[in-house]
C-alpha cells in the first residue's frame, strides 16, 4: 500500500522544536543550515536519534527521516520482488543518495557529484549543471 504524502510546513525563527506541530505525524524534516554547521548538526541529530536516517544533501541542508524512510526504501518499495532492486537504476548526487545507490543494481552519479557518492558509481555522467545531464549516457547504452 502506498504511503500518504502530506507536508506539514513548519518555520522556527529562534523557537526551536517547540514550534513543530505535536498532533502530526512526522516522516521528515528539513534542516536548513550555515555551511558550517551542517556536518555538526547532522552528527549531533544521529547521535540524538540514532533509528532515524540522517543525512545531507549539498553543503546546508540536513535530513532527518523516521526509520525505514529513506531513498532506499523508496527503490525496494517500487519493486513488485523482493529481488528487483538489483534490477533497478538509480540517479544521484549527494550524500542522501547513498542509500538508494547501495541499494539499485546499477548506480549512476552526475559529474559534480560529491566525492562519497562519485565511490559508489557504476557510471558518471555530465554535471547535473548541463542541459545535457544523463541523457548521452542513455542514448549510448545498449539495448537489452
Amino acid at each position: 500500500m502506498p504511503a500518504r504524502k502530506r507536508i506539514v510546513k513548519t518555520s522556527s525563527q529562534g523557537k526551536g522544536a517547540t514550534a513543530l506541530v505535536y498532533d502530526k505525524v512526522v516522516g521528515k524534516i528539513l534542516f536548513i543550515c550555515n555551511p558550517e554547521t551542517t556536518i555538526p548538526v547532522r552528527d549531533s541529530l544521529r547521535e540524538r536519534f540514532p533509528k532515524c536516517h540522517v543525512s545531507t544533501s549539498p553543503d546546508i541542508l540536513v535530513e532527518a527521516n523516521t526509520a525505514g524512510i529513506s531513498k532506499a526504501a523508496a527503490v525496494t518499495d517500487a519493486c513488485a520482488a523482493p529481488d528487483e532492486p538489483a534490477y533497478t537504476t538509480a540517479i544521484g548526487d549527494t550524500a542522501d543518495d547513498l542509500s538508494m545507490l547501495e541499494t539499485a543494481g546499477t548506480g549512476i552519479v552526475m559529474g559534480n557529484a560529491v566525492p562519497q557518492v562519485r565511490e559508489k558509481a557504476n557510471f558518471v555522467c555530465a554535471t547535473s549543471d548541463e542541459d545535457e545531464g544523463c541523457r548521452k549516457l542513455f542514448e549510448d547504452a545498449p539495448s537489452t
